[in-house]
């Protein structure tokens, strides 16, 4: 079967494939260009440290291109948002930061900008030629240079503005040595720099996910590749759905599935543990005085984080809304469960036509607390937890779950798609599509969580709901293999990160860390999800409806795999029965010289 497997590989290398999305320049380069294109760039002025840029949940970024900038305005969007603006806009437009590219420069060039250089509030940069250097008034607060302005240097310099790159001519401009594996932000680089095999990884990635679309294993995924620090790689395949009706692209988001639980709540706790606020060894009745007369009330939080409590792994919430027989009018539903309609008290949607009890959730809660424990001890993956990890969070920071999330960790990084319930921000047609709900929702879901609990919790939840891009997730992963720091910012701390992502009960047969997967304590290909070359420090974990991330921090290694496997029906297991994501995984380890 796997001897098949690399032949069908070997074979769809050499025929059309389905890939789409064409790449920034940079990531295309060659290694040469890349060196030559990187050494021509340079920081000639950074008044009151600005760059590299910090604090990206204060930042309002305007860019006018005042040439054509698309490379550098593509890769500017990589690290947070930005706004385009021009002559007769700029006035109108809401920012404190503005980057101005600029081919040549004369006196009259800057005329708008007048009001905006006299103001404090207001940072400038500009990007310009290095013959215009002396034609540049002295007004902007930085200004970057290139010796030509190419499509790569307008990346590199964008990369320079966040810090992506700190290249050696700019090394005294950064007072501190940012260290070789700890990048102020991830950079994008050809994989040649980082010591990878481009032509492998190319052409084992594009074999083996394309194999999946053939073979109906998913209509589409995306494939991105992070090493010491750099995006070396990120492709999309294929399409949304099998009717192809567009493209997959690099910028869609995802419903993040399970993967929603080490990236909400786990590092919701892992901030509070290293505040002193959340200890893992503390029972549960505690924090959560709802389980004193339950047995769960002496389960350590530790124990259940490693999937260790012998908690059952899910309810069917869902199933308790049913009527035994629905009514002659075909309703569903049992009494003051759901309402057609939305109102103050049935405002939680399901649906358009669906609107549960805003209350609903504390028969959720009653429902985990009356759950029996598992008569074996021992690994057993749950999710209960999860569901109530969300609260938690708000009484000991006294913030709203989704708000801390975002404006303690998501903002700050420039992870701005990282969200709950993307329609309110993001149009449908941007959203990867699910399952065809046939007994619950009927109907396609997209842009709504496929998870029904966490549907049935507002999309809000601890366990699954989180969608995001590709390029966002890696940030957030990034700042992880950093031991907690990205972009100026120590999110973590350092020793908690090390706590979370070892191995918590490995004497006794489980191979978790806390939320986190780890490797098997024994490998095997059968039952594995990763690589047999990844080393034991490594973590991640894996999403229903067909996603993965693995980190590894001595290989410095990023990998996140992005599917709709679930699309049309969760019946579908080819993603697991083809074992296409440890193969994936496995191709990447191969490119590493």
């Amino acid at each position: 079967m796997r001897n098949n497997f690399f032949l069908v590989s070997i074979l769809m290398v050499l025929v059309s494939f389905t890939q789409v999305k064409a790449q920034m320049p940079i990531l295309e380069a060659t290694t040469g260009d890349y060196a030559h294109s990187l050494r021509t760039v340079s920081i000639v002025r950074n008044n009151d440290d600005l760059l590299p840029l910090k604090y990206l949940e204060k930042t309002k970024i305007a860019f006018w291109p005042m040439a054509d900038g698309a490379p550098m305005g593509e890769t500017l969007a990589k690290y947070t948002t930005i706004q385009y603006v021009d002559a007769e806009s700029i006035s109108k437009a809401d920012f404190n930061v503005l980057i101005v590219l600029a081919e040549k420069v004369n006196n009259n060039d800057f005329q708008e900008l007048k009001p905006f250089f006299a103001r404090k509030d207001i940072k400038t940069i500009l990007f310009i030629p290095e013959k215009e250097l002396p034609n540049a008034p002295n007004d902007f607060d930085a200004v970057v240079t290139a010796m030509f302005m190419t499509p790569l240097t307008q990346s590199i310099a964008a990369q320079e503005i966040f810090g992506g790159i700190i290249s050696h001519r700019n090394a005294d401009v950064y007072k501190k040595d940012r260290g070789h594996h700890t990048p102020f932000r991830l950079g994008y680089a050809p994989p040649e720099v980082v010591g990878m095999n481009r032509q492998i990884l190319e052409d084992s990635i594009r074999a083996i996910v394309n194999y999946g679309i053939e073979q109906g294993a998913f209509p589409g995924a995306q494939v991105l590749v992070a090493k010491n620090g750099k995006i070396i790689y990120h492709e999309a395949f294929g399409s949304p759905t099998y009717a192809k009706l567009r493209p997959l692209s690099t910028d869609d988001i995802y419903d993040m599935a399970s993967i929603t639980k080490v990236t909400t709540a786990l590092p919701a706790l892992m901030i509070l543990n290293g505040e002193g606020k959340f200890n893992l060894d503390e029972p549960l009745k505690k924090l959560w005085p709802k389980f004193k007369r339950s047995n769960k009330a002496n389960l350590t939080w530790r124990s259940v984080l490693a999937h260790n409590a012998r908690l059952q792994p899910w309810i069917a919430y869902w199933k308790n809304t049913l009527r035994k027989k629905p009514k002659r009018n075909g309703w569903r539903y049992k009494a003051r469960t759901f309402k057609p309609k939305p109102s103050k008290r049935y405002s939680v949607k399901i649906t358009d036509s669906l609107w549960l009890r805003k209350n609903y959730r504390k028969k959720i809660f009653r429902a985990i607390k009356k759950t029996p424990l598992n008569k074996e001890p021992g690994y057993k993956y749950s999710g209960l937890a999860f569901y109530i990890f969300p609260t938690i969070v708000e009484k000991q920071t006294g913030d709203e779950f989704e708000h801390f999330l975002k404006s303690k960790i998501y903002q700050p990084l420039g992870a701005n798609t990282l969200t709950f319930n993307p329609l309110r921000f993001y149009p449908k047609d941007r959203i990867i599509p699910t399952e065809l709900d046939t007994f619950f929702r009927m109907q396609q879901i997209q842009g709504t969580v496929h998870d029904e609990g966490a549907i049935m919790m507002g999309g809000v939840n601890g366990n699954a709901g989180l969608f995001g891009t590709a390029n966002d997730m890696a940030k957030l992963w990034q700042m992880y293999l950093n031991k907690g720091a990205y972009g100026g910012q120590q999110f973590i701390k350092p020793e908690v990160i090390d706590e979370f992502t070892k191995c918590q009960y490995c004497e006794e047969g489980n191979h978790r860390g806390l939320g986190f997967d780890k490797p098997l304590v024994e490998y095997n290909p059968d039952k594995a999800s990763y690589a047999k070359e990844a080393s034991p420090g490594t973590f991640g974990h894996a999403g229903y409806t067909g996603t993965l991330i693995w980190a590894d921090p001595e290989n410095q290694l990023l990998v996140i795999f992005l599917s709709n496997r679930v699309y049309q029906t969760r019946k579908n297991r080819l993603l697991y029965t083809l074992n296409l994501r440890p193969r994936l995984h496995h191709a990447i380890y191969s490119a590493i010289e």
